[in-house]
């Protein structure tokens, strides 16, 4: 059962880092493209 509850928090813990990720870097895209040009 501990084994079982260890891997799926590790995969949970990893689709979750992975999608702050994808939102973090889709957001700095958009960010840069539309006001980089203020803050460069």
């Amino acid at each position: 059962m501990d084994v079982l509850w260890s891997i799926f928090w590790i995969s949970f813990t990893l689709l979750l880092s992975n999608c702050t990720l994808w939102i973090t870097f889709s957001l700095k895209l958009c960010f840069y493209g539309q006001c980089g040009s203020f803050f460069i």
